[in-house]
């Protein structure tokens, strides 16, 4: 079992990584990521391309080093997927946007996702019958709407796309079946400006700040999501409103360090509260 992941799986993360590689530009505001998310996290494809300083992977030492250390089965699966991971744009996924990774609410249960462009979804699905092949299961497609997703079982993400859009669900906790959750996974795909983050909270700050990776914690939406008796003993400590009040972190690689940074946002009762109990002596 896990010689078969590996060989279905190896090829995903060489082309992950050399998609790193390749050139890339920042999209727009994420409207397809849920007004309730509680942490947001970009990976930025353009930075990270910028910095790394490589056009084709296969040229490199590390490229070798993984080729002559592989099995035959292995090595024949990247020779066949070699055209890809020389040139990402072939597995049809448009690299030259960023990466969102996010978490958010629906009816009480907690669920992650990922989201990336599509630069050719026949490209795609053609990547995509290839691992399928290689892994020997017997996994179809189904549609629903405008999308289609990979029928596999009950506890494996969700892996839908439609003409520009690739999504992976993940329902952590395993409370639904493959269909239920394909209906959500197209439905956040779908909704509407106004059931978007970008509908409740200013991120233009976030973005402008984006570094490498970042990450955004909206405290009162993660709050939110502890169950009521968990939470009331730490809402009577806490005599203010977390509306509003967010913690924004970034990596960013330069020149051989990693230079981390964060930002909090307070809202007007938290800054009150802090000048009243003369909570910080520094000005920052």
């Amino acid at each position: 079992m896990k010689s078969s992941i590996k060989r279905t799986f190896f090829p995903v993360i060489l082309v992950f990584i050399v998609s790193l590689t390749s050139c890339s530009k920042s999209s727009k505001q994420p409207t397809f990521i849920p007004k309730n998310a509680g942490v947001v996290a970009i990976i930025n494809g353009k930075s990270l391309s910028q910095k790394s300083g490589i056009s084709d992977l296969t040229t490199t030492q590390l490229f070798n080093l993984i080729k002559n250390k592989l099995g035959k089965n292995e090595a024949q699966t990247l020779n066949e997927f070699e055209p890809i991971i020389k040139n990402p744009d072939e597995s049809g996924i448009n690299f030259k946007n960023d990466i969102y990774l996010f978490s958010f609410a629906k009816d009480s249960v907690n669920y992650f996702a990922v989201h990336m462009k599509l630069l050719n979804k026949s490209k795609f699905e053609g990547f995509l019958n290839q691992i399928i092949k290689k892994s020997g299961k017997e996994i179809s497609i189904k549609s629903i709407g405008n999308f289609n997703y990979l029928a596999t079982g009950r506890k494996s993400p969700v892996i839908m796309w439609g003409r520009k859009q690739l999504f992976v669900f993940i329902d952590p906790g395993h409370h639904n079946n493959l269909e239920t959750n394909a209906g959500i996974a197209k439905q956040v795909l779908s909704e509407d400006k106004s059931e978007s983050i970008v509908s409740t909270h200013k991120l233009d700050k976030f973005f402008k700040n984006k570094k490498d990776i970042s990450l955004w914690f909206i405290n009162k939406n993660l709050i939110s999501r502890i169950p009521f008796m968990k939470k009331l003993p730490m809402q009577s400590k806490v005599p203010f409103s977390l509306s509003g009040y967010s913690n924004a972190f970034y990596c960013d690689f330069q020149k051989g360090q990693i230079v981390v940074s964060f930002n909090t946002k307070f809202n007007e009762q938290i800054k009150n509260a802090m000048e009243k109990n003369d909570m910080f002596k520094d000005k920052f």
